[in-house]
């Protein structure tokens, strides 16, 4: 009798060790993965805040782009209009014609050039 509580005492006590060793074993993984986990949702979290801030950048120098073009669009009707006032008008010397038409031709480059920066951003 003795001999057979010995032997289920031993049994018992092995198979708590087992279950013991496997316990933590399975604890320490579970608690390995749960970090992992952890740090791929903040890796996540911080690549999807960049992303949504490069769209907002990229959002707002589109915005900036259009107003710029606009400006410059609004300068250049305006030159031409001159341009055409000034090659029309019957009232001046052709010296001063010369004059004027250079000016605004070279104020045309300028905005031409603005124009063509301005769609390179």
């Amino acid at each position: 009798m003795k001999k057979l509580l010995a032997l289920v005492m031993v049994l018992a006590v092995t198979s708590s060790a087992t279950y013991a060793g496997s316990f933590w074993d399975s604890l320490r993984n579970a608690f390995r993965q749960d970090v992992k986990e952890t740090r791929q949702a903040i890796r996540t979290d911080i690549e999807n805040a960049k992303k949504a801030q490069e769209k907002a950048q990229a959002e707002e120098n589109a915005a900036r782009k259009k107003e710029a073009l606009k400006e410059v669009n609004a300068r250049l009707t305006t030159l031409n209009k001159e341009m055409k006032q000034v090659k029309a008008d019957k009232n001046i010397t052709e010296t001063e014609r010369v004059i004027k038409v250079k000016v605004l031709q070279k104020q045309i480059d300028f905005a031409n050039k603005q124009k063509k920066d301005i769609q390179t951003w």
